[in-house]
């Protein structure tokens, strides 16, 4: 058996319960605004009186809402979780910096694409965005020119861009 934790449906309704702000989330339905942002609170009261922390542990960190709310207190914060795909999206929004909920679904689906659609500039997005690879970095670890992989990195983001766009206006026809 798979883990159900890998699946894109999972990880973007992780995303949007973690992300997506109160109204962007509960709409007209009867969810009251203290059952939202949990992260937030949990952090927020738990250590309260403790000031700034040199590390935290965050096991079980899903897609990183309270791993960066724990950044706010701590210098160094470790994010652990069992799914791979919900730490690589903790990792776009790291590298992203503040995307709202639904960007965050749109910019996982257009990298679920990418990766169908030419492997290697997934690769080098993944390496670059994700990595933090310098374009020489990226170069030596994947056996490419510097070039190459500015032309891939430079290809790749403009592609995301309109993909996320075209998904965009798509959406409201869903």
């Amino acid at each position: 058996m798979s883990n159900p934790y890998e699946s894109r449906r999972l990880v973007g309704e992780y995303l949007f319960f973690h992300y997506a702000g109160f109204e962007e989330a509960a709409g007209n339905l009867p969810v009251p605004r203290e059952a939202w942002g949990f992260a937030e609170r949990a952090v927020t009261e738990l250590l309260s009186d403790s000031g700034e922390m040199e590390s935290a542990l965050d096991v079980g960190c899903a897609v990183g809402r309270s791993s960066f709310e724990l950044a706010r207190r701590a210098q160094r914060v470790v994010g652990v979780d069992y799914s791979r795909a919900f730490v690589d999206a903790c990792k776009t929004i790291q590298s992203a910096g503040e995307m709202s909920g639904e960007d965050l679904i749109l910019l996982d689906g257009a990298l679920e694409t990418l990766k169908a659609r030419d492997e290697r500039q997934h690769d080098v997005v993944m390496l670059r965005y994700f990595a933090g690879l310098t374009i020489e970095q990226t170069a030596a670890a994947m056996d490419l020119s510097p070039a190459t992989v500015k032309n891939e990195w430079t290809y790749a983001r403009a592609w995301l861009m309109r993909e996320m766009e075209k998904a965009r206006k798509r959406e409201p026809d869903a």
